[in-house]
């Protein structure tokens, strides 16, 4: 009798982690964690005659999940930015939206660079950048054209 009270509750155990496997549940601690989508697209690695960067403030100029993609466009130096003198936006094609900037400090080295060399040809360059991310999250790369 003990033998056979042993064997059903294995098989109930095994069952009700069967079970528990086939369907699991949120945690409560993840419920409210935003869902991160799945990159459109890659750009690959690296553009022959291009230079990485990451973009930020893409929240702060009304990017959405709608922005998300793969895009061409221009790196424009700012001349007139009152919060980074040495600003150098990024504008997509098409809408010619600014979609966010190079940091003014990429890993230690300063945006003025940069915005040196855009300005003494031209003022603009050519990007190809990526936007990815959630609704409460953006996540930005760009690829500046070298001159």
């Amino acid at each position: 009798m003990e033998v056979v009270l042993i064997i059903v509750v294995a098989a109930v155990i095994m069952l009700a982690i069967k079970i528990a496997m086939t369907n699991p549940k949120e945690s409560s601690n993840n419920q409210n964690q935003p869902k991160t989508e799945i990159p459109s697209g890659e750009i690959e690695f690296p553009p022959s005659g291009y230079f990485y960067y990451e973009m930020v403030g893409m929240y702060y100029h009304g990017v959405t999940p709608k922005d998300f993609g793969i895009f061409k466009g221009k790196a424009i130096a700012e001349t007139n930015n009152p919060k980074d003198e040495f600003a150098v936006g990024i504008y997509r094609d098409g809408d010619n939206k600014l979609v966010g900037y190079i940091p003014k400090d990429f890993r230690g080295v300063s945006n003025e660079k940069i915005h040196k060399e855009i300005t003494e040809n031209g003022g603009s360059r050519e990007v190809v950048f990526k936007i990815s991310g959630s609704e409460k999250k953006c996540y930005g790369t760009v690829y500046i054209k070298n001159n």
